[in-house]
């Protein structure tokens, strides 16, 4: 059967769809090819917008399409915008091909697990769901791993290097792609209705006390945790950290990471309507090991922070799961990605601009303080009656 195909293939198409090689030293590169700290904020808060905009369209477009072809679509795009970034520095080019990229990546969320579910559904085997998605799971960490362990030693080669590897990459994802088989499982109608679904949705969330309380914790943590960093890989080159073994720092916290969220569910039930005080004690934690100045402690906030970036989001949205009404849980999670990248897309370019009269040390000293003053903001405003503080009171 062809649609066997899918799950044979899909732990590859995993391994390759997570590319890593050029997150340990993003900032760096970014920088050497002509960018301003508030340039390169400026591309990010484009990236964000871009991806939160399409997100509103590409559900509907993977239903009305088919899975496959919008996969292909948009990896395509992705490729694309690699392949002409090897050879564009500055400013435009940036902000172009970065939005070219998010609209790839928009395009084939959520269409990848939808032909893999709707694959073992035809085959009466959706029960495997997870078992299947989890190996795959560990390919991309282990793929991942890798990845990060060679981005310093590529970058220090040439600055391009690491964008053309993560070009062949995605070609080579594109051809675990093409040997999908499409489900047509999809509906071919689809009406999207984005203003009226959005005041249904923001009445349902100012609705729910839970709801907010979980959406603006999210936000505090999804910024600071994305603002942070930014400021990794420069700040450790202040620090004459050797720029080619960050990717090791990455891989450790990757480990960390896969290890962590087998357990997801275990973490979940441990933390369970105390998960902000969690959250903030951890970023907390974190950002007073950044404004140390020991090299050595910061890294451990790096990977305290990189192990539980990936961990707290999965623990939040099995929070909306269970809170959240059937019919309404897809919509809600949209929203709260919503809210999230729209918040980052108009925030960051003012932290971008800060950056550019400061040190790194100095920003994180900045954002530590901030951090403070937004939790204990939190603490105050959504203080239960016996002063705890929690989600699900």
């Amino acid at each position: 059967m062809k649609l066997a195909n899918n799950i044979k293939y899909f732990p590859a198409y995993e391994a390759f769809n997570n590319i890593q090689i050029m997150a340990p030293i993003y900032t760096l590169m970014l920088i050497a090819k002509g960018l301003s700290f508030a340039e390169l904020m400026i591309v990010q808060a484009v990236y964000t917008f871009t991806c939160t905009l399409l997100d509103v369209f590409s559900g509907c477009l993977s239903d009305r399409i088919g899975r496959k072809k919008i996969l292909i679509f948009g990896q395509i795009l992705i490729i694309m915008s690699l392949g002409l970034w090897v050879f564009l520095d500055g400013f435009w080019p940036a902000v172009v091909l970065k939005a070219i990229y998010g609209a790839g990546m928009t395009f084939k969320n959520g269409a990848d697990v939808s032909l893999l579910y709707e694959s073992l559904k035809y085959m009466k085997r959706e029960k495997e769901y997870e078992e299947v998605k989890g190996r795959a799971d560990s390919y991309m960490y282990v793929f991942a791993s890798v990845e990060c362990i060679l981005a310093g030693f590529v970058f220090g080669i040439d600055k391009n290097l690491p964008i053309a590897i993560a070009a062949i990459l995605s070609l080579i994802n594109l051809i675990f792609i093409v040997l999908f088989e499409e489900t047509n499982e999809h509906e071919q109608k689809c009406r999207i209705k984005f203003l009226s679904e959005l005041k249904v949705d923001t009445k349902y969330v100012l609705s729910n006390i839970k709801i907010i309380k979980i959406i603006v914790a999210t936000s505090i943590y999804y910024f600071f945790i994305r603002i942070n960093f930014i400021h990794f890989a420069p700040y450790l080159k202040d620090m004459n950290f050797k720029i080619e073994y960050i990717g090791i720092i990455y891989f450790v916290a990757n480990l960390t990471t896969a290890l962590a969220t087998k357990h997801n569910n275990d973490l979940y039930m441990k933390f369970k309507g105390d998960s902000a005080r969690v959250l903030h004690l951890i970023l907390i934690g974190a950002g007073f090991l950044f404004v140390t100045g020991n090299v050595y402690l910061f890294i451990i906030g790096m990977l305290v922070h990189q192990s539980f970036r990936s961990v707290y989001m999965n623990i939040v949205d099995l929070e909306i799961n269970e809170i959240v009404d059937n019919d309404k849980r897809a919509a809600i999670m949209s929203y709260k990605s919503m809210i999230l990248n729209l918040s980052y897309s108009l925030l960051a370019p003012i932290f971008g601009f800060m950056a550019e009269s400061r040190t790194n040390y100095d920003m994180y000293v900045i954002y530590l303080g901030l951090i403070l003053v937004a939790f204990a903001l939190y603490k105050m405003i959504f203080r239960d009656k016996k002063g705890k503080v929690a989600y699900n009171n």
